[in-house]
């Protein structure tokens, strides 16, 4: 699918928590997302106020499809939301190697342990990539959350920074 990238714009804000609800809904079907979108909004302002970047992808008819809210200043990223028909065909993939434009030597996620949705592979996939020292994904440091505690894998060398493609 062809992809146009951007930054989170006013008016793409009700799409945008519309597919928050509607991806993590299916990630945790017994969830209320819905009744948490105030939540989110608050959560993502919150965010933006304190210099936060969200990126934007959208679909050539204009729909948004995906998003990603990185933090540059820290090279963290949240977390990779993809609209559930477009999951497994490379939307998150790119939605993080746009991100890398504003944090090009590295970016930091961290993946629950308990998690086994879609977005656990994608993560998962990214971070052993990066780890064999693939070009197909930005450096990715991963730490995993278990049991309440945060567990961080080694400091690997750093490794230069790969062009988005």
């Amino acid at each position: 699918m062809d992809l146009r990238f951007g930054p989170l714009l006013q008016d793409d804000l009700p799409a945008l928590l519309d597919l928050w609800v509607e991806s993590w809904s299916h990630v945790y079907p017994g969830v209320r997302f819905d009744d948490r979108r105030e939540w989110f909004d608050g959560h993502l302002a919150s965010w933006l106020d304190a210099g936060w970047a969200c990126r934007v992808a959208r679909a050539v008819d204009g729909r948004l499809v995906g998003f990603v809210p990185i933090d540059p200043a820290k090279a963290h990223l949240d977390q990779i939301c993809v609209a559930h028909d477009l999951k497994g065909g490379g939307c998150g993939l790119a939605l993080m190697r746009d991100a890398q434009r504003l944090s090009p030597h590295r970016i930091d996620l961290s993946v629950s342990t308990s998690f086994t949705g879609p977005f656990a592979s994608t993560s998962a996939k990214a971070s052993s990539a990066s780890a064999r020292g693939s070009t197909r994904t930005p450096a990715c440091r991963c730490s995993t959350i278990d049991g309440g505690r945060r567990r961080t894998p080694p400091e690997s060398p750093e490794r230069p920074a790969t062009a988005p493609a």
